[in-house]
């Protein structure tokens, strides 16, 4: 049987439109989840049947993947569509007016907000301001598919510090979709990056496989290969050693890369012309993650930038060197719930 507050959160997340993808529905009552479903008219197993006819099974239904939300929010408006049709719910449009309350919070705030602030809805870049962007008739994933979604588009002011412009001129950009670019030797791997494998020559190999949350891959035949926490370049030459053991190739027919990095969650305070929480592939340096919040405000500095990390490993960085040298960004790359 269906889990009933699973459910309510779920349409729940899917009215707000994904209104912010760095906002998590908190837990709510068991007479709430009831009410929610009232208001679509349909009782817990009539709604799985109905997600199930197009081809959703909710219970595998991954409230962080952005593409699944999206997935589940066209089979939601669907259902309601239809519902409406019978006369029996007011539409999706009805209750982004206004009428169901939008209660979110921020990712490990210490207090859960009844409402979300202005604040927020101002600074999180969310998918339907992405699909915005698009031709009329474009899908969402076609739009991420070009590879870059930096924050809302506004009329920012002219730059009055050295440094500002690259960020008001858009000259560096945030990356929504992982594809988009290639991460470097120096990115540094974690529980939920996928690694492809790839082997040609005497033996052949061609798999993709994502460390686990223990922080290994476990190859078919192999014994587990610890990655969490090591650099790229060096899992590189981890993993050629380790195969070597059981394929044979030559030194130019072994290729590893990462072909979906893992998301994280970014956020920017201070002096930036949009402060907030931002959820982006890990791919993305420091600078492309202030790219997203538009750079430093006209008193902000461009030159004493705080990552600060928990454990107390943290960095600054100065636009400045970047602007002589921007290989150097690919030694900013950031860790889930870093503070810039």
């Amino acid at each position: 049987m269906l889990k009933l507050r699973f459910i309510a959160t779920a349409i729940i997340f899917c009215w707000l439109s994904l209104s912010s993808t760095f906002a998590q529905v908190p837990p709510i009552t068991e007479s709430q989840a009831r009410a929610e479903l009232d208001k679509l008219g349909m009782s817990e197993e009539d709604f799985r049947l109905k997600l199930l006819e197009r081809g959703i099974d909710i219970d595998q239904v991954d409230l962080n993947n952005p593409q699944e939300l999206l997935k589940l929010q066209s089979a939601i408006e669907e259902i309601e569509a239809e519902e409406k049709a019978k006369g029996n719910t007011p539409t999706t449009g009805d209750r982004k007016a206004g009428t169901t309350p939008a209660i979110i919070s921020i990712n490990n705030a210490p207090n859960v907000e009844e409402t979300v602030s202005e604040e927020v809805k101002d600074a999180a870049t969310t998918v339907n301001e992405i699909t915005e962007g698009g031709v009329e008739g474009t899908s969402v994933e076609e739009v991420l598919a070009d590879g870059i979604k930096a924050t809302p588009v506004e009329n920012l002011p002219p730059s009055t510090i050295y440094g500002q412009h690259i960020f008001r001129n858009k000259d560096i950009i945030s990356y929504v979709e992982g594809a988009s670019i290639q991460a470097s030797n120096t990115y540094v791997l974690g529980a939920g990056d996928k690694i492809g494998i790839s082997i040609w020559g005497i033996s052949e190999l061609d798999i993709i496989t994502e460390v686990s949350k223990d922080g290994y891959i476990k190859p078919q035949g192999m014994s587990r290969i610890n990655l969490k926490g090591i650099t790229l370049g060096k899992a590189k030459e981890l993993l050629r050693s380790r195969f070597s053991n059981y394929y044979r190739f030559g030194k130019d027919q072994f290729e590893v890369t990462v072909t979906y990095p893992r998301p994280i969650t970014v956020h920017i305070v201070g002096e930036v012309m949009n402060s907030g929480s931002f959820t982006m592939p890990a791919v993305n340096t420091a600078f492309n993650a202030l790219a997203a919040a538009n750079g430093p405000s006209d008193i902000g500095s461009v030159r004493n930038i705080k990552i600060i990390r928990s454990g107390g490993k943290n960095k600054e960085m100065d636009i400045y060197e970047y602007l002589l040298d921007p290989t150097i960004s690919k030694d900013y790359y950031l860790q889930d719930n870093d503070i810039i």
